[in-house]
């Protein structure tokens, strides 16, 4: 009886080997799927995928990393807010993270919560010029406009003066009407304004 025992005892270990495995790559399946859909641009049966990955396997946090980047392109930045926040939570010396969670605080016009997350890109990597712009148009936002103008000015040093994104460059000079007749710089005929800022001398 004991050898018995022994055997379906063995049985079942081998049984649940090959279940797991299975399970894995069901769920690796859906991931590679979802992928697929998301670098095609259709972000919805993307987070269909990875809501799939998600339900078979509950602890797979690139599946909900990935699925709300799919969020953000569609659109739903609440719900790509708490898919990030679910990823931090496990992650939280992970600058990344919580670059992507303020991007979806920014579309939410959430600027607190945005700065904050850009606090902690910038505490884990000092050097990120993104971070530093990005935070800047949170705090043009809340027309704190002295504190956005040191944001942008730092990544612009970041980047060394040399040849900055226009994206970048311009946002100082977007920054406010009743700015510009303070700042002599804040006016741009490469950003559309009516003479030229520091950063596009004509």
């Amino acid at each position: 009886m004991k050898v018995i025992s022994v055997v379906i005892l063995a049985a079942s270990l081998l049984l649940s080997v090959r279940a797991a495995a299975t399970h894995d790559q069901d769920a690796q399946f859906y991931f590679d799927r979802g992928n697929s859909h998301f670098n095609e641009g259709d972000y919805a049966k993307a987070i269909g995928a990875y809501s799939r990955v998600i339900s078979i396997s509950p602890g797979f946090d690139q599946a909900y990393f990935n699925r709300g980047l799919a969020y953000y392109r569609n659109g739903q930045y609440g719900k790509a807010v708490s898919d990030f926040s679910r990823v931090i939570s496990g992650h939280p010396e992970n600058a990344e993270l919580y670059s992507s969670r303020a991007l979806a605080y920014l579309k939410l016009k959430q600027y607190e919560n945005a700065i904050e997350d850009y606090n902690k890109v910038i505490a884990l990597n000092p050097g990120s010029a993104d971070a530093h712009h990005n935070r800047g148009i949170a705090y043009a936002h809340m027309e704190k406009y002295d504190r956005a103008l040191s944001d942008y000015s730092e990544a612009l040093d970041i980047f060394g003066h040399t040849s900055p994104p226009l994206l970048m460059s311009c946002s100082i000079c977007d920054i406010s009407d009743s700015q510009w007749r303070e700042r002599p710089f804040a006016r741009c005929g490469t950003c559309r304004r009516t003479s030229p800022c520091k950063y596009h001398p004509s």
